[in-house]
């Protein structure tokens, strides 16, 4: 941080931003967090403690923000801001006019794409279990998932478990780029099975779905 210069720490989810706190501490250069979604089960001392040591805390709505302060109970509602989700609209038009038009429907396929991080949260168990009745009526469907993360090695078990590999395909993370938005363009439905798990977890607006909105 000194070597380099850095003048602010921000983070993005209340986890990482404990280690900014610690990092910001020791230059002693102030730190800022994001909270993205509805707040983890955490010990809500440390959270408090983050925002109480924070320069500012943003939050991507109002109701994130109303339980910001609640956990806080009450205090430092005068750094804890709103700033929603935003996309560069332009540059993604000029990649999907870039893009050659997907080749998928000359074989009849229906596709179905979902983007996220593989956690129980995002609910894509469910998808994949859902994958497994429509294959039984609709042969020609469909499904991939974009994304990585701690429950890939689950997933793809449940996947092999239930004889859906030819039709589910885990695609890893994508960067975003001319490859991402293919496969966004390139599909029929999006689908994004979100739940609250048993920890009480789950996401306010992921931009997952703001990206497919612009695809159309």
């Amino acid at each position: 941080v000194r070597d380099k210069k850095i003048t602010r720490i921000h983070a993005h989810f209340p986890e990482p931003s404990l280690v900014a706190m610690i990092t910001s501490l020791l230059p002693n250069i102030p730190y800022s967090f994001t909270v993205h979604s509805h707040l983890e089960t955490e010990q809500k001392y440390w959270l408090t403690k983050r925002v109480a040591h924070a320069q500012a805390v943003v939050t991507v709505g109002k109701a994130i923000q109303r339980e910001v302060a609640k956990t806080c109970q009450g205090k430092y509602q005068n750094k804890i801001h709103v700033v929603r989700s935003g996309l560069n609209i332009a540059a993604h038009v000029v990649i999907q006019r870039n893009l050659k038009p997907s080749l998928h429907h000359s074989n009849n396929l229906f596709k179905i794409i979902s983007v996220g991080r593989l956690v129980d949260h995002k609910g894509l168990s469910y998808l994949i279990l859902a994958m497994k009745l429509l294959a039984s009526k609709y042969p020609d469907v469909k499904l991939e998932i974009i994304g990585d993360g701690p429950q890939r090695g689950r997933l793809l078990r449940l996947i092999n478990r239930l004889g859906l590999s030819r039709i589910v395909t885990l695609c890893g993370f994508l960067p975003h780029g001319n490859i991402f938005y293919q496969k966004l363009l390139g599909s029929d439905v999006f689908v994004l099975p979100c739940i609250t798990d048993k920890k009480h977890n789950q996401d306010g607006l992921p931009v997952s779905i703001l990206e497919t909105m612009i695809c159309g």
